[in-house]
């Protein structure tokens, strides 16, 4: 009884902050910041373990739909057969283009460039560039926190291997004009315009 009356606080308190938050997205001008973690898949051709990816991003919102980001993924793995430790990081910088919302949902895709540095990494360079394309989604909590779930598959140009990276990620939104608060009591009609952002 008590875990169904759990259950139902708290699907009830999720549909309350969705309620709440029909309004809620990416705006022009915030920087965003984000933390995540998750698993790297790797390319059969690199012999290494799959392993978890702590990873930090840090974004700028250009309007709602278009964005840039920087992040850095942790790699700590071993070799299949020697169990060899191999340690390094994924730098990335990607382009975001974001859909249209559907409720508190904001789809998203992007495509950008980075380099996956590892040590030791057999006979290629312990830097490799790869590019990278994706997509994620975003369930907003309120204005400005928002949770999601995203995918990349990166292209390292030597060698041709292909990675995978799957995250969950907690997004932290800064500044920035909500759009709703942009015109007023009627989108669009810039007469009634009252921003207070």
């Amino acid at each position: 009884m008590k875990k169904t009356k759990l259950l139902f606080g708290l699907l009830s308190a999720g549909l309350l902050a969705a309620s709440f938050n029909a309004h809620a997205n990416h705006r022009g001008g915030a920087t965003f910041a984000t933390l995540a973690n998750g698993y790297n898949f790797f390319a059969s051709k690199r012999s290494l373990n799959n392993a978890s990816a702590p990873t930090v991003q840090f974004g700028y919102d250009f309007t709602d739909k278009w964005a840039a980001e920087i992040g850095v993924s942790v790699i700590n793995s071993n070799k299949k057969v020697t169990e060899e430790h191999a340690h390094g990081y994924i730098y990335s910088l990607d382009g975001i283009y974001r859909t249209d919302m559907h409720g508190n949902f904001a789809p998203y895709l992007l495509a950008g460039l980075g380099v996956t540095g590892l040590d030791p990494n057999g006979t290629d360079p312990v830097n490799q560039a790869h590019a990278e394309l994706g997509i994620g989604s975003q369930f907003f909590i309120s204005d400005s926190i928002a949770l999601g779930a995203e995918a990349k598959d990166l292209y390292t140009f030597s060698g041709g291997k292909n990675d995978i990276q799957l995250l969950a990620t907690i997004s932290f939104l800064f500044g920035g004009s909500p759009a709703a608060l942009d015109y007023g009591i009627w989108k669009g009609d810039k007469s009634v315009s009252h921003n207070v952002a």
